[in-house]
């Protein structure tokens, strides 16, 4: 499984890489959002893990850009923002930029009415 690893911090990104990989997945560790788009435009990801606070694009930005090419890539985001705001913020743009992602979510919510 290749795994894209989106940040900055050196000592957290170095000590996720390695146990990624030590646990058996490819991963390739990008250190600001600009290079995490580029990555994102050329390979194909199994899963993002991506950190919001990055230089050059913010993370929010490479998550919204993501999301609007129509991309259902899970992501994983890392963050040390803890408001309701920003975990709201994120769970909105992760989930419904585009309308292709609102249609899962309204089915999902009209099947769990007959549950």
């Amino acid at each position: 499984m290749r795994l894209l690893l989106v940040e900055d911090d050196p000592i957290l990104g170095n000590g996720i890489e390695v146990g990624l990989k030590q646990a058996g997945f490819a991963v390739d560790w990008v250190r600001d959002g600009h290079a995490a788009q580029l990555a994102l435009q050329t390979t194909e990801y199994e899963l993002v893990l991506l950190d919001l606070g990055l230089p050059r694009v913010s993370g929010m930005d490479v998550l919204r850009q993501l999301r609007g090419k129509g991309s259902d890539v899970p992501v994983l985001l890392l963050t040390a923002r803890d408001t309701v705001h920003d975990r709201v913020t994120g769970f909105w743009v992760n989930w419904c930029v585009s309308a292709q992602c609102g249609m899962p979510m309204k089915r999902r919510a009209e099947a769990s009415k007959y549950r």
